[in-house]
């Protein structure tokens, strides 16, 4: 409804305050006089009064009106805050998946024609049963090519080696 809501409550606490000073005044004018025109004792009560009451309300007014301009700020920062991170966590994803080879056929490749690299150091790698993956929260490891990936893959997206479910 409004934009900078706490800027609006913080700004009317000050229009309360002046306003409020000011009535309290013109009130204390009127009533604070006798028959013959003499300031009584009731001006100063009606002054101060008046006057103290109105910082009061505005005080509170314009810390509710601080409140709500804070709790803007901080969701704002929390949105980006979140905002990166997720754009780091898919980052970080995606570099841990390693560059991607472009498409130079069109035709579908055989998966039982991808083979682990020559320089493995897994006996599991030789293993025409698969290896069994590490896994990593969500994800799964690669124990050959050390490649992070989904943990629906029934193989390695690298090097193609089959993953045994444990």
């Amino acid at each position: 409804m409004l934009k900078k809501t706490g800027k609006t409550i913080q700004m009317l606490a000050i229009i309360f305050f002046t306003v409020g000073a000011i009535v309290s005044f013109v009130l204390a004018i009127v009533f604070g006089r006798d028959r013959n025109n003499d300031m009584t004792w009731v001006f100063p009560v009606i002054l101060a009064g008046g006057v103290i009451s109105a910082f009061v309300v505005s005080i509170l007014l314009y810390g509710f009106g601080t409140l709500i301009d804070n709790t803007e700020r901080i969701i704002d920062r929390l949105d980006h805050i979140e905002q990166k991170r997720s754009t780091d966590e898919a980052r970080s994803f995606y570099r841990t998946l390693g560059p991607v080879s472009s498409v130079t056929s069109a035709a579908p490749r055989d998966p039982s024609s991808l083979s682990a690299p020559a320089s493995t150091d897994s006996a599991q790698a030789d293993d025409p049963e698969g290896i069994v993956p590490i896994e990593e929260g969500s994800m799964l490891r690669c124990p050959n090519c050390k490649r992070i990936q989904p943990a629906s893959m029934m193989r390695c997206c690298v090097c193609g080696v089959r993953f045994i479910k444990s």
